[in-house]
């Protein structure tokens, strides 16, 4: 459990980090393995998120570390943290700059899902007005370096929505039908409230 809900526990000696790359977003099951059985699995049971938008993107050439890559991020600290703790944003900025530079100057196209595109959207405000994104240009810098960002199912309403949805069911949203059955889920429902 992280101390004051975003330090590493025990002063330092125990740190759990984000997958980096294509596995960090792709999966959100933790596995080694990269076998097709594994992955059909995970689609299977609705964890492998953004496996068809990676899938299809490999189809038409594109490449991981080449022109694509994943930034996983440690969704149990708070956005605003992530930069102090660990130097995420300054890391991303840097591997930004790189993707840019490495595919001649083409700006890039942020693809997120669910709580990413609230981290991304943190991430863009902080290059524009932090000292250390400002320093690298804020504002100009967005404009050199991202084309456009396409948030899947990011939570941009934020609980209120979320709250309707777990009172309500909104019949078939998210992986609830996946998990259980409508009457299942009704039954949940009546027994938290």
């Amino acid at each position: 459990q992280l101390s004051d809900g975003w330090k590493d526990p025990l002063e330092g000696e125990v740190k759990v980090r984000a997958k980096q790359g294509l596995q960090a977003m792709e999966y959100l099951w933790a596995e080694k393995s990269k076998s097709r059985s594994f992955k059909k699995r995970m689609e299977g049971l609705g964890l492998g998120l953004m496996i068809p938008v990676t899938k299809h993107l490999r189809a038409m050439g594109y490449e991981e570390g080449k022109n694509i890559r994943g930034y996983g991020y440690d969704w149990r600290a708070p956005c605003t943290r992530l930069e102090e703790r660990d130097g995420h944003f300054s890391r991303i900025m840097e591997d930004m700059e790189d993707l840019v530079e490495t595919n001649d100057g083409k700006r890039i196209v942020v693809i997120t899902h669910s709580l990413g595109g609230v981290c991304a959207h943190y991430f863009f405000h902080w290059v524009a007005r932090s000292p250390e994104g400002q320093a690298r240009g804020g504002v100009k810098w967005l404009a050199k370096h991202i084309q456009s960002f396409v948030p899947i199912a990011c939570p941009s309403l934020g609980t209120p929505y979320g709250s309707h949805t777990y009172l309500t069911g909104d019949e078939g949203q998210g992986l609830a039908p996946l998990v259980m059955s409508y009457p299942d889920r009704h039954l949940v429902i009546r027994s938290w409230l």
